[in-house]
């Protein structure tokens, strides 16, 4: 499946980009490959991003491990708003739901995690009830005139045995 559209960025005068998408659908498995053009008529800076929207049932410790992972290290990412620089696999698994998801990029990125919970008030008085986590990779681009940009994101799910 292709997506193509132009697109003006609005912080850059005269800026503009072409954006395409590439999806293949595989078992258990989704890769997109993004290509972005300089369509201006000059160097042209910005961040992009891939937002995805994911929810567990609970976003504890117990429940749920967020991790970054290259060829010799795990790290765990902090519940909660995260900002963590230099990451190109992430694993996410679901102890509750005994499921493994797995995000892995062509290109280096910066992760921005943020999780959303909604405001309730119930007989104990306000509580915050989590409701889905966004992870979406950062990429700083940089391209000259008529220079493009191409990158493979990769989203697999399987079953914990």
């Amino acid at each position: 499946m292709h997506f193509s559209i132009d697109v003006a960025l609005p912080f850059i005068q005269d800026g503009s980009v072409t954006l395409e998408k590439n999806y293949s659908f595989r078992t258990n498995s989704i890769e997109v490959e993004y290509s972005i053009k300089n369509n201006s008529k000059k160097r042209i800076k910005f961040m992009f991003a891939s937002e995805q929207n994911v929810s567990f049932a609970y976003e504890s410790r117990e429940f749920l491990e967020i991790s970054s992972e290259d060829s010799q290290h795990s790290h765990l990412i902090e519940e909660g708003s995260v900002l963590k620089p230099n990451v190109k696999k992430l694993v996410v698994k679901d102890i509750f739901k005994k499921t493994l998801l797995t995000f892995s990029a062509e290109k280096r990125y910066q992760l921005f995690k943020h999780s959303y919970c909604t405001l309730i008030k119930t007989l104990f008085g306000e509580e915050d009830i989590y409701q889905y986590t966004i992870l979406a990779p950062v990429w700083g681009i940089d391209l000259n005139l008529e220079e493009q940009w191409n990158c493979s994101l990769s989203f697999r799910i399987e079953k914990i045995k």
